[in-house]
């Protein structure tokens, strides 16, 4: 059984280490309006309210990316 569990730890380990390959490390603001169904104003207010700029957000090329971590948040907040 112990055994079992073991490799139960390490399959899940490695699934997870899977998945932070997929995942990006920032997302367009376009993207999370798409995904939640909010508007692209409601997600910049709610930034500006709840994050840090340059270190939850910040403007590259004309376009508002967010933290890979900030933008986890934003999407799990809105569908709870």
């Amino acid at each position: 059984m112990s055994e079992e569990i073991t490799t139960l730890r390490q399959d899940i380990l490695e699934i997870k280490s899977m998945m932070k390959l997929l995942l990006p490390k920032q997302y367009t603001v376009s993207y999370l309006s798409q995904q939640t169904g909010k508007s692209r104003q409601a997600i910049r207010g709610w930034l500006i309210r709840n994050g840090e700029p340059e270190v939850d957000y910040w403007e590259k090329g004309g376009k508002i990316y967010v933290s890979e971590e900030t933008a986890l948040l934003y999407i799990s907040k809105r569908r709870g």
